[in-house]
């Protein structure tokens, strides 16, 4: 069924930009197994024929990307599914600046 096939690109009834590109993204991360860089994702994108949004350049993709909680980004411009790669870390908290009293 067509509808239901990860594999196709086409938008959705009631599917955002976002929500498909996640979903094709998964569907990539899923099948290789392993984190990407983003220009490997975006080449797998126009591989598979996947319609990019916008200017359909690597960074066009992974904007969508960003709080998923099943994709996890290691490190910088490598993102990848949780299973993949672990949590992200956690970013140390640093202590506050006091301010000047006026």
């Amino acid at each position: 069924d067509s509808r239901t096939d990860p594999s196709n690109s086409r938008v959705k009834l009631g599917e955002t930009t976002r929500d498909r590109v996640h979903r094709l993204a998964v569907d990539v991360f899923t099948q290789v197994g392993r984190p990407l860089h983003t220009n490997d994702l975006h080449a797998e994108f126009v591989r598979r024929g996947y319609e990019i949004p916008g200017a359909g350049k690597p960074n066009n993709i992974t904007v969508h990307l960003s709080d998923w909680a099943d994709i996890a980004s290691p490190e910088r411009g490598v993102y990848g599914l949780v299973e993949h790669v672990g949590p992200p870390p956690l970013k140390p908290r640093t202590a506050r600046k006091k301010r000047r009293a006026r």
